[in-house]
């Protein structure tokens, strides 16, 4: 109900700002409708060269009357020239003299080149053409050239146009060769020749990285040298052993079938076909599936919505219109010229929309944006609908999920609530079977098979775990020993300290008695929660429908409270342990904590690495009209990539100190602050591209949501597609598809490759002196305290993939959807292509998680059904 009404609510909002936005345009459009067609032919602009006939103006500033015989002739002789004058507002108005005026911007219905008919006065000799619209341009003097048209800083004596200038980052040019001044961020060299972007000139990172590259190469020859001459590590062959273990404890520890009934095949485990069916089999529980319907979802959400507006843009004039924003190869063939004298040569010119059609921009803008309310009014209600359907859809299938695999909760139910005294599981059980059998109605008595304490051991978390960690040594060794003891030999994790790994084991096993003993002051006591195990579905049945009835009926003579049932939403492998008997108010707080700690993190990583990118590399080369590139963005692109990763990191291990007692709620955690890194990511990402955009001068501050939410004017709309198509661009392929890629190389090969040579380098080949070889295991993942031996443990951890965890993945369900759709404010044909492209990519991003989940990661636990509420839950805010 919760998202239903939050996406009620967005519905209405997103509705109400639609109409606010057609407004704009609508209200200009009213009076063109109400002007009679003597009236309308009135404010057609005529041509220059019929300029001379004697203007009529009824009022002052009111837009002066055409004949329409002039007009019906101008047309009819193809004459060119001056159009109009664009005032202050943007709108165009008939102009007010034959002869080009300076500083105010004109516009020309010649479809082939301004001259010769547009000739500018003496003053202001030079002809800039507009940076956006290829009608309009401005008369300027020579070094005004550049002001108002970055790309074109070079007044051209020969042709009196404002051309480009060949030196990349001048603001003013004299010549082709020569610079007067510099856009800021960039310093003119001696000789005015070049202008060099000053935080090259002061870091100068690429002799930086070419030092680095000979430093490693040194290291490289001297390691080969050493290894030449001193041989390998004195335990090579041992440590040697360790790592092709961990070899095939990483190919081991993916998601197998487990064929334990030997259906049809010699193997007891077997990988996962890639066009296995997800969604029914049960590969790590029923959330995956859950996943992979979200992504189906997804693909229905983003062809509708391609439909629609795709039958909004293609339905309307504008896609005609916007032609003038766009210089596009097809389109320019298509309106060339050819002139009979230089046959076979033709003319590409986008002036070609310079002729009548842009005197309807206005109002083709005024119909797309009514028929865009419209559009975008019914597909919010549809999609609402559908979220609707989906979330039914998903609860349906949860159920029958549940129904065909077995779970823990098919045989499980926890009671909470008992005294932590209550440590015997011989009197808890006759207890419990006394109650059942006393309130559960059923023909067959309830049948408890067994109980199991979860005890609170949070004092000494450390010390089970060091103690869990030497007892799997322990197994790992007779497995060995059993199995192939001359093929690989297995090194302990004790092997690196005094005692012997028998004399701890049995250290650990008097320490843990003493944790049962009744008398002892180490006594572990319990959290208060036992798991109860019955015998069959029936009697579990039977429990919940007489708890639904007595919440109060069990009750121990000794305590005051009822204790209370509740139902079971992991499996064992995804129960946090230590975890049990942590107070809600302790997670509460901690979750608090946490969150703040890594949102003033996230705070400082974008105050003092994020924006100093952009103020001084990103936003110097922006105002020049270029893209920054070279050495300088490689690194900057490793530094933020190594951010990003550290954050990752510090996200999983905020979740295991949240104290929650479920994998899964650990998983929301983690979906959470995840979405967070890559909205503030993806917001750092458009905010540059709408810098580049809507602010080239630094100076002027234009009004932001007037230009992105009206589309009333020209300058307006070419915010908007210069925007639309800036971002379309950000996100395909680079989002969309080649990070995704790049994540396949992140987390599975490079860590492979990376952790196995140097786990080589320090244990096997024992390349360098011990003081470089210590400070290389630093960044080697598990690493053991000595250089002497590489236990079999810590190279299978150190080896281990990424864990299969969908939380991480879940937040491009509410990033990427949400990107598109906040490009729905925007006029641009890059809106329908963009859902397009998100079409592709769910396609795109199902068969990806798939493999990176099948053939990549490392199943560690079971996936519930509470992440996708919690998903649901932010899609329909």
């Amino acid at each position: 109900v919760m998202p239903a009404t939050l996406s009620a609510w967005s519905l209405a909002q997103t509705c109400v700002l639609m109409c606010l936005v057609a407004a704009g345009p609508e209200a200009e459009a009213l009076p063109r409708a109400a002007k009679s067609t003597e009236e309308q032919q009135a404010d057609l602009p005529g041509s220059a060269t019929l300029l001379g006939t004697r203007l009529r103006e009824t009022n002052a500033g009111s837009s002066p009357e055409w004949p329409v015989e002039v007009l019906q002739r101008a047309r009819a002789e193809k004459f060119c020239g001056i159009s109009g004058v664009i005032d202050s507002h943007g709108h165009k108005a008939s102009p007010i003299s034959q002869i080009p005026v300076c500083n105010r911007v004109l516009s020309t219905n010649c479809t082939v080149s301004y001259a010769p008919a547009i000739k500018c006065p003496a003053a202001c000799p030079f002809l800039e053409p507009n940076p956006t619209f290829s009608c309009l341009f401005m008369c300027v003097s020579r070094w005004q050239c550049g002001l108002g048209n970055k790309d074109t800083p070079l007044p051209n004596p020969f042709t009196f146009l404002c051309d480009a200038c060949p030196i990349q980052g001048c603001r003013s040019c004299l010549s082709p060769e020569r610079c007067k001044q510099c856009h800021d961020g960039f310093g003119l060299n001696s000789d005015g020749t070049q202008c060099q972007f000053i935080f090259d000139q002061k870091v100068q990172l690429d002799r930086c990285v070419a030092n680095l590259a000979a430093f490693i190469s040194l290291l490289i020859f001297l390691a080969v040298l050493r290894r030449i001459l001193c041989g390998l590590h004195p335990n090579a062959a041992e440590n040697f052993d360790s790592i092709q273990r961990a070899r095939r404890h990483r190919h081991l520890c993916k998601p197998g079938d487990w064929n334990l009934a030997g259906r049809g095949s010699e193997l007891s485990r077997d990988r996962y076909s890639l066009f296995c069916d997800v969604h029914s089999q049960n590969i790590v529980g029923v959330g995956f599936g859950l996943f992979f319907n979200g992504i189906c979802f997804l693909f229905l959400v983003a062809a509708i919505s391609f439909g629609v507006t795709f039958y909004v843009y293609r339905s309307s004039e504008v896609s005609q219109a916007l032609e003038q924003l766009t210089n596009d190869i097809d389109n320019l063939l298509n309106h060339a010229y050819h002139p009979a004298h230089l046959a076979p040569a033709t003319v590409l010119s986008p002036l070609y929309v310079c002729g009548d059609q842009q005197m309807d921009i206005d109002e083709s803008i005024a119909l797309y944006a009514k028929t865009n309310c419209r559009a975008m009014g019914w597909l919010f209600c549809t999609l609402f609908v559908l979220s609707l359907v989906y979330a039914r859809t998903q609860t349906w299938y949860a159920r029958w999920f549940a129904s065909r695999h077995p779970e823990m909760a098919d045989l499980c139910v926890v009671a909470e609530g008992l005294s932590p005294e209550m440590t015997d599981e011989a009197d808890l059980k006759d207890w419990l079977q006394h109650e059942l059998r006393s309130h559960c109605e059923t023909e067959v008595p309830v049948n408890l098979f067994a109980v199991s304490i979860c005890y609170d051991y949070r004092h000494c978390r450390d010390l089970v775990a060091d103690m869990t960690w030497r007892l799997i040594d322990e197994l790992e060794m007779q497995l060995n020993e059993e199995s192939a003891p001359n093929k690989f030999s297995y090194t302990p994790s004790s092997a690196n300290q005094g005692a012997t790994h028998y004399d701890m084991l049995a250290t650990d096993q008097e320490v843990v008695k003493q944790w049962f003993e009744e008398d002892c002051d180490s006594r572990l006591l319990s959290s208060g929660n036992v798991f109860m195990v019955f015998e069959s579905t029936s009697d579990v049945k039977a429990v919940w429908q007489t708890f639904k009835e007595n919440p109060d009926f069990l009750k121990h003579p000794d305590q005051e409270k009822s204790v209370h049932l509740s139902q079971i939403h992991s499996e064992p492998t995804s129960v946090m342990w230590q975890n049990c008997g942590t107070p809600h108010e302790e997670i509460a707080r901690n979750s608090g904590k946490l969150t703040a700690l890594f949102l003033a993190i996230l705070l400082m990583v974008n105050a003092f690495v994020l924006f100093p990118i952009a103020v001084f590399i990103i936003w110097p080369y922006a105002a020049t009209g270029m893209v920054a590139s070279g050495t300088k963005m490689a690194v900057a692109g490793l530094i933020l990539g190594f951010l990003n990763m550290l954050l990752s990191i510090f996200i999983y291990r905020c979740s295991w100190r949240l104290g929650v007692d479920c994998k899964d709620r650990m998983d929301v955690f983690i979906f959470l602050m995840n979405t967070i890194v890559l909205l503030v990511n993806t917001v750092f990402n458009i905010q540059q591209a709408a810098v580049v955009v809507m602010f080239p001068d630094a100076a002027v501050r234009p009004p932001v949501m007037e230009m992105l939410l009206e589309s009333s004017r020209l300058s307006h709309v070419s915010i908007q597609q210069k925007l639309a198509t800036n971002i379309y661009q950000m996100l395909m392929p680079g989002i969309l598809f080649n990070s995704f890629l790049m994540f396949v190389a992140g987390v599975g090969i490079i860590p492979y490759a990376w952790n196995s040579l140097l786990a080589k380098i320090i244990y096997v080949w024992h390349s360098f002196p011990k003081p470089i070889l210590r400070i290389l295991k630093v960044f080697l993942p598990w690493q053991p305290k000595t250089l002497d031996h590489y236990p079999s443990r810590n190279a299978e951890r150190g080896l281990e993939p990424i864990e299969l965890n969908i939380a991480w993945d879940y937040s491009n369900f509410i990033i990427m959807p949400t990107l598109c759709f906040g490009m729905l404010f925007l006029l641009s044909p890059s809106v329908w292509m963009l859902f397009l492209s998100l079409m592709g990519w769910t396609v795109f991003y199902y068969v990806f998680c798939r493999y990176v989940y099948l053939r990549i990661t490392k199943a560690a636990s079971f996936a519930t059904a509470r992440l996708s509420h919690w998903v649901f839950l932010f899609w329909g805010i």
